[in-house]
C-alpha cells in the first residue's frame, strides 16, 4: 500500500520573499503541482532509507509523518477550516460569484479569527499581525490583556484552496513557539485514545486538549493537564469518536492567568481503524450434514446446529453437534416430522434442552438423551426475537409470507405452558432484541414493505408490562442486537431507503443503557453490513461476515471486526480462512468464536457447509 507524506505547515514565509497579491491562477496551479512533485520525491527517498534532507519542517522542527490517507485532492495540507476540501471550496466560489455569499472567506484575518471561534476560544478576537508569501498567510491572533494591549495567542497558518483570483483561505495549522503540539505528527492516522504531547514554557499552566472536526460537535476533550517550566514536555491521552478517514483538528490551549485562552497550538490528523486484533483462525473438520442450517446454540460443551428438511408434504428438523474440545461432529436425531408449514424455525438453549418453535414445530431437543419431546400449545410461523430469561422463553414479532406480527408469547418449561404476552407498544415488524437480565429489549426493525422503524420498547416478564424506550438516534432495520452486560449494542443494518436499489447501510452502531435510559452512537466501523454474525465475549463484541455495498453491488466485507467498549474503538480481526457469506451461524464458547454455514454472496446464494473457529 502506498503512503503519502504530508508536510507540516512551515513556520513562516521563506526568507527574502515579500507578500504577493497579484498571482495568475494558472501559475499558482503549476506551483502547487511542482511542490507536490518535490514532496513525492522526498517521500520516495525517505522510504528507501536515504539520509537526505527531511520534508518540510514542522513548527517544532519535526519532519512530517506518513498518513494512510492523502490530503484533499488539489490541496497539499490537511484542510482544517472552514472547508472540507477543494470541492467544498469550489462550491463556495460558485455561490460567492452568484451573490457574494460569505465574503469573509477571502479575508485571511477574518478566517483566522473564525477558526479560533470554531475551537471555542471566544476571547481570541484580535489580529496582531500578518505575513504572506504567494498563496499562503501567517496571521497572529490574540486577545486584550488587562492593560488593553493585544497579547499574542497563536500564529495561524492559512493557504489558498482551489483556483482563481477568488480562491478562499483555508486553515492548515499553526506556528508553534512556547507551546508546541508535536504528537501526533501532522498528517498521521490516529485511533482513540490518541496520545498527544509537546513542550511548554510557562509557570503553573493548566492545559486543555480537544479533538474537533468540521460540522461535528466536540469529539473529545481532556482538561486540567498540569504543566510548566522551560520547554518542559507535556502529554495526555484523549478519547474521541469519529468515522475512519475524518480529518481531525487536535488543539491544545493554556490560560487562566489573564484570559481563559492565552496560547494555543493545533495539528491536523485523520481518524483511522486500529490495527488488527491478535488471534488465530482454524478450519473446522467437515460436518456430517450438507444441508442448510439456520439456527445455532451453545450448550456449554457443544455447538448445536438445526435446519429444516422437507420431503414431499413432510417437514422435519435435522441437526448436528460440534464439540470444540474433541473437534468431533455428531449427527442429531431428527425431530418427528410435521406437515409442511410456511415460516422459519427459532431455537434457544434453556440450560437443559433446546426449544424449537415455528414453521409447524413446537418441540424441544435434549442433547444428553439425543431425543425430542412435543411441547404443549401451538406453533407459530417463527418469532423474530426468541430469547431465554433463565426461567421463560420469550418470543415476539416476526411474520411470514408478506405479513408481520405484533404478537408475543412466553413458554414456561416447568409447567409446559405457553401464554400470550400483553400487547406491545410497537407495531408488527421483523426486528431484533436481547435479554438484559431484567427485561427483553426490542429496537428498530422493518415491516413487510421495507419500511424502517426507529422506536424501541422493553418487556418485564415479572410484572408482565411493557415500557416505551427512547427512540433510536435514527431508524434502523436488519441490525444485530447483543447484550454486553450493561448496554444493548445495535450494530449494522440499514436506514430508510430512497428506492428499491438505494439502500443506506450504517457503519456506526448505537448502544442503549438501561441505567441512563439513553442511546449513544458508537464510532463508525470500516464498512456498513447486514446479515452478519455478532457475539459478546465478555469484553468485546465480535462481528464477522455479512454483506456490504460497494459501487452499488452487494459484496462481502474483507474481514471481521472487534468493538471494545472500554476504549470505544473498532479493530480488524485477522482474515478468516473462509469465503465471505451472509446468515452464518455463530456462537461464543467462552474462548472461541465458531462460525459455520451461511449463504454465499454474488452467486445465486449457494448454501455453504464449512466453518472455522477464531481464538482471540
Amino acid at each position: 500500500m502506498s503512503t503519502t507524506v504530508l508536510p507540516k505547515p512551515p513556520s513562516g514565509p521563506p526568507a527574502g520573499k515579500k507578500t504577493t497579491w497579484h498571482v495568475v491562477a494558472a501559475i499558482v496551479t503549476v506551483i502547487v503541482v511542482v511542490i507536490a512533485s518535490v514532496v513525492a520525491g522526498l517521500l520516495l527517498r525517505g522510504d528507501s532509507g536515504s539520509s537526505g534532507p527531511a520534508t518540510s519542517p514542522g513548527p517544532s522542527g519535526q519532519p512530517a509523518s506518513p498518513s494512510e490517507q492523502p490530503p484533499a485532492a488539489g490541496f497539499r495540507y490537511q484542510p482544517l477550516w472552514p472547508f472540507s476540501g477543494v470541492a467544498d471550496a469550489t462550491a463556495w466560489q460558485r455561490s460567492y460569484r452568484e451573490g457574494g455569499h460569505q465574503p469573509w472567506h477571502l479575508d485571511a484575518r477574518a478566517t483566522a479569527l473564525s477558526f479560533a471561534g470554531f475551537l471555542g476560544y471566544r476571547g481570541i478576537d484580535r489580529v496582531a499581525g500578518e505575513t504572506r508569501s504567494g498563496g499562503e498567510a501567517w496571521v497572529t491572533v490574540g486577545y486584550a490583556d488587562p492593560n488593553g494591549a493585544t497579547a499574542e495567542a497563536a500564529v495561524v497558518h492559512l493557504a489558498r484552496i482551489g483556483a482563481g483570483a477568488d480562491a478562499p483561505w483555508e486553515v492548515a495549522g499553526t506556528r508553534d513557539t512556547t507551546l508546541t503540539l508535536t504528537q501526533p505528527r501532522y498528517g498521521a492516522t490516529v485511533v482513540s485514545p490518541v496520545a498527544v504531547g509537546g513542550r511548554i514554557t510557562g509557570v503553573d499552566e493548566s492545559l486543555r486538549v480537544q479533538v474537533r472536526a468540521l460540522g461535528k460537535p466536540l469529539l473529545g476533550e481532556v482538561t486540567g493537564i498540569p504543566a510548566g517550566g522551560d520547554r518542559s514536555p507535556w502529554s495526555a491521552q484523549v478519547r474521541f469518536t469519529a468515522p475512519a478517514a475524518t480529518v481531525l483538528t487536535i488543539a491544545v490551549s493554556t490560560g487562566g492567568h489573564s484570559a481563559q485562552v492565552e496560547r494555543f497550538a493545533v495539528t491536523g490528523v485523520r481518524a483511522g481503524t486500529s490495527s488488527p486484533t491478535v488471534g488465530t483462525w482454524r478450519l473446522l473438520p467437515p460436518a456430517p450434514h450438507s444441508g442448510t442450517m439456520t439456527q445455532s446454540v451453545w450448550t456449554g460443551t457443544e455447538m448445536l446446529l438445526f435446519g429444516q428438511a422437507m420431503t414431499g408434504t413432510q417437514n422435519t428438523v435435522v441437526g448436528a453437534g460440534y464439540n470444540p474440545a474433541t473437534r468431533h461432529w455428531r449427527t442429531l436425531r431428527p425431530a418427528p416430522p410435521v406437515q409442511v408449514y410456511e415460516g422459519a424455525i427459532r431455537a434457544v438453549w434453556t440450560g437443559s434442552e433446546v426449544v424449537v418453535n415455528g414453521a409447524g414445530f413446537n418441540t424441544a431437543y435434549d442433547p444428553a438423551a439425543n431425543s425430542w419431546r412435543a411441547l404443549a400449545g401451538q406453533p407459530g410461523s417463527g418469532y423474530s426475537v426468541f430469547v431465554w430469561t433463565g426461567r421463560l422463553v420469550l418470543g415476539w414479532g416476526g411474520g411470514c409470507c408478506g405479513a408481520v406480527s405484533a404478537d408475543g408469547a412466553q413458554y414456561d418449561p416447568a409447567s409446559d405452558t405457553w401464554r400470550a404476552l400483553p400487547p406491545a407498544p410497537l407495531s408488527g415488524r421483523h426486528t431484533v432484541g436481547a435479554w438484559t437480565g431484567r427485561e427483553l429489549i426490542i429496537a428498530g426493525g422493518n415491516d413487510a414493505q421495507a419500511g424502517v422503524f426507529g422506536d424501541a420498547a422493553g418487556y418485564n416478564p415479572v410484572t408482565r408490562t411493557w415500557r416505551r424506550l427512547p427512540p433510536l438516534p435514527a431508524a434502523r432495520g436488519f441490525a444485530t442486537a447483543t447484550w454486553s452486560g450493561s448496554e444493548l449494542l445495535l450494530v449494522g443494518g440499514w436506514g430508510p431507503t430512497a428506492g428499491a436499489e438505494q439502500v443506506t447501510l450504517y457503519r456506526s452502531g448505537v448502544a442503549y443503557s438501561p441505567q441512563t435510559n439513553r442511546w449513544r452512537t458508537l464510532p463508525a466501523a470500516d464498512s456498513g453490513r447486514i446479515e452478519h454474525v455478532a457475539v459478546w465475549t465478555g469484553r468485546t463484541l465480535l462481528i464477522w461476515g455479512g454483506r456490504t455495498l460497494r459501487a452499488g453491488k452487494w459484496t462481502t466485507p474483507s474481514h471481521g471486526l472487534a468493538y471494545d467498549p472500554s476504549t470505544n474503538r473498532w479493530s480488524a480481526l485477522p482474515t478468516a480462512p473462509l469465503r465471505g457469506r451472509t446468515e452464518a451461524n455463530g456462537v461464543w464458547t467462552g474462548s472461541q468464536l465458531i462460525v459455520w454455514g451461511g449463504i454465499s454472496v454474488g452467486d445465486l446464494g449457494t448454501a455453504l457447509t464449512d466453518g472455522a473457529a477464531y481464538t482471540p
